[in-house]
């Protein structure tokens, strides 16, 4: 036998063993840094709901794929019911509201991540959450969009949301799915300059004076979340006097479902 064949065909052995190594290692240390379920799960016990909450809120606006669905009865002169759909593909911002009692609305609008342009369809022939959308189409850059209703299109959360914003928390009840539940109660005025602007414009009434927000909360496993209540007791005119109003809404969140939403 050819000793140089010998030695060459070893060398080459043993390159390949090192190579495999090299692979099973790279491999070890990348499924080291997947996320656990059970690391998830004990990491959120160690949490404070004011922190639960911001990581939630950082979860949800920057997933690339979910839906939340909000339903909400408005009270004053009766009950206005609200209903709201909100989307993101990773591609365009979809949202969907509709206002029905006093005011009937309904509209849709879509903006494109990193767009500037912002398209609002309004809806016609409007019943109990549904419409046409064959009505008058608007167009807005992000500036004028939020001028006008307070709320970016591309924003899950239409409240100001900082460590100013809130002003108490309740202690974390773990459920036994390994959720949590809380309660965050926000200061009134600081966290509603824009929804305020938002109610005013939707409801056609006076922009509101809010007095109290509760927010129940309850999150998956993973952090996210999965279902939101809202109370929020606030006074607006109503031609021409002062009412006390109640929005007593819940929204649900959906990360898991591939997102579709009405083609433009």
């Amino acid at each position: 036998m050819n000793m140089n064949n010998f030695k060459a065909k070893n060398i080459n052995s043993s390159r390949a063993i090192l190579c495999v190594l090299a692979v099973l290692l790279c491999i070890a240390s990348i499924v080291s840094f997947l996320p656990n379920t059970n690391y998830v799960e004990a990491n959120m016990k160690n949490q404070s709901a004011t922190e639960l909450f911001f990581s939630a809120v950082y979860k949800l606006e920057s997933s690339k794929n979910v839906t939340c669905k909000f339903e909400a009865d408005l009270k004053v002169l009766g009950t206005q019911k609200v209903y709201a759909t909100k989307m993101f593909d990773g591609t365009t911002h979809f949202n969907e509201n509709h206002l029905n009692g006093i005011k009937n609305y309904a509209s849709r609008i879509y903006c494109k991540n990193g767009s500037d342009a912002v398209t609002s369809i309004k809806g016609t022939d409007i019943s109990k959450g549904k419409a046409n959308f064959n009505g008058k189409v608007t167009h807005y850059t992000l500036k004028e969009y939020a001028d006008k209703f307070g709320i970016s299109p591309n924003s899950f959360m239409p409240y100001v949301i900082s460590s100013a914003t809130i002003s108490s928390a309740s202690d974390v009840k773990h459920l036994s799915n390994g959720g949590a539940k809380f309660t965050i109660t926000l200061h009134p005025q600081m966290a509603t300059k824009n929804y305020a602007k938002n109610l005013k414009e939707l409801s056609g009434l006076s922009e509101p004076n809010f007095k109290s927000i509760v927010l129940t909360i309850e999150l998956s496993p993973d952090g996210n979340f999965k279902k939101v209540e809202n109370v929020e007791e606030f006074s607006m005119k109503v031609m021409g006097l002062s009412k006390n109003v109640v929005l007593d809404g819940v929204t649900t969140f959906d990360f898991d479902t591939k997102v579709s939403f009405p083609a433009m």
